[in-house]
Order: C-alpha cells, then structure tokens, then sequence
C-alpha cells in the first residue's frame, strides 16, 4: 500500500517539475532557390534587452563570411511579449553550424540553445 503511495507522490513531483521548464528557442531553416531561410524565435526576453540582444547576433553572425545576409531579415519583438523573433536570408554555404555558434556567441544560451532543422 505504500509503494503506490509514494509513487504517486513522485509522479506529482515530476509532473510539476516539468511544468516550471525554463525559456526555450528554436530555429528553423527553409531551403529556397540557392539561399536558406532561418527563422530563430528566443522567448522570455525581457522587452529592454531586446535590442541589445539582436546586435549581439547579427555581430556574431557577421563573423562568418560566408553568412551573407540578404532581403528578407530583421530582429524585432515576436508576435508574443516577450518572444525576439530574428530571420535572415543567407546563401546555402552558410550552414547550421555557423548560425548555431554565433547564436551562442550573442546568447551564451541564456534562453536556451538552438539546433536548426
């Protein structure tokens, strides 16, 4: 009788646990006519950080030669409080990795880290 008691106990403690995750970002990259597209959402950004947040990336991505940044692009505020939305058009020489590092470079993942799809 009180091992299903205490399992009970440890399955409401997991289960709001995995309710309090942190913030979370994604990245995904559409393939064009020679270019990608990424479209990168952060959430959680407090509305003041965000612009200082969308210089650190397109500093870090403007390392990489090869991740020339063509029409369409911008960083702004997302749809949602909170969310940055940044998405760029860049030559398919540009890979994942590249945009993935120089995410770090302006995130240190703070808001969790990307894996382009």
């Amino acid at each position: 009788m009180k091992l299903p008691t205490l399992t009970t106990i440890s399955l409401v403690t997991l289960a709001g646990l995995a309710s309090t995750a942190s913030a979370e970002s994604r990245c995904i990259r559409l393939e064009g006519a020679g270019s990608y597209l990424y479209e990168i959402t952060i959430e959680d950004v407090p509305r003041q950080d965000i612009k200082r947040v969308c210089n650190n990336l397109w500093n870090n991505l403007r390392g990489y030669l090869d991740c020339m940044v063509y029409r369409p692009n911008g960083c702004e505020e997302g749809y949602y409080d909170g969310y940055l939305y940044w998405y760029f058009t860049t030559s398919i020489v540009c890979s994942n990795e590249k945009v993935q590092t120089a995410f770090y470079g302006a995130t240190k993942n703070n808001w969790g880290h990307i894996a382009c799809i």
